[in-house]
């Protein structure tokens, strides 16, 4: 995944922040999610995997009638990388 992306200076792509959300919803959950919508994303710092070999997620969901709310953060230490706001849905 690396090697294309940035070579030299690899980069967690974007994308990959939102799969680990959604699986970690997913996994929470049971069941299989879509994302219905992304209120607020803020990609606050570069997750370089040589110098931040793991990171760290909050994740506080809140489950209405067909919605999960879902507030999320990947951090390590003191640097905060990705913020997400949204609501998932079960997928069918």
């Amino acid at each position: 995944m690396f090697k294309g992306h940035f070579p030299g200076n690899p980069i967690l792509p974007g994308v990959v922040m939102l799969s680990i959300v959604k699986q970690a919803v997913k996994r929470s959950l049971g069941f299989d999610v879509q994302l219905a919508s992304a209120s607020n994303l803020k990609y606050l710092a570069f997750i370089n995997p040589i110098a931040t070999p793991s990171i760290f997620l909050n994740l506080e969901l809140e489950q209405l009638e067909e919605d999960i709310k879902v507030n999320a953060t990947l951090f390590f230490e003191d640097t905060i990388f990705f913020k997400m706001k949204g609501s998932y849905i079960q997928r069918k």
